[in-house]
């Protein structure tokens, strides 16, 4: 695959024209650029360059609340030789999880909680319905 201790054009082929994270299996672009079928045989060093706010110089892949799609530059060397191909990447929206969206849920509700309550006899008889009664508590309201 490799002539000359040079990158060969078979190799810079390997490299896709785009790709699109998948939260939850990709973390690290290098790694899933060097994990490509044919890539560990040729010897070369992938090295790459991020104009993506999403993926890192080192690979990282970050999944924030925006789909973000930019251009990551691979370098192929070898022997001191280099070439190199545009990726397009795109990077997903973070999708929360049920853990994440209970969270978000109970902070608003915390927020609407009084510091303190004065119950008036007659009109008070239960502090539960009282909190749920509160305005921007109701279930619909905190999602």
């Amino acid at each position: 695959m490799l002539s000359r201790g040079r990158p060969s054009p078979q190799t810079k082929n390997l490299i896709p024209a785009s790709f699109t994270a998948t939260e939850g299996a990709d973390t690290n672009f290098l790694t899933y650029l060097n994990g490509l079928p044919g890539m560990a045989g040729t010897g070369v060093t992938l090295t790459l360059t991020s104009t993506n706010a999403n993926v890192a110089s080192n690979g990282a892949i970050t999944y924030t609340g925006t789909e973000v799609t930019g251009n990551v530059t691979v370098t192929v060397t070898k022997a001191g030789i280099s070439d190199t191909a545009t990726v397009a990447v795109t990077v997903p929206a973070h999708v929360p999880t049920p853990a994440e969206l209970a969270n978000t849920s109970i902070a608003a509700a915390k927020a609407l909680l009084p510091a303190s309550i004065t119950a008036t006899e007659g009109t008070y008889t239960n502090v539960l319905s009282y909190l749920n009664g509160l305005p921007g508590m109701g279930r619909r309201e905190l999602r």
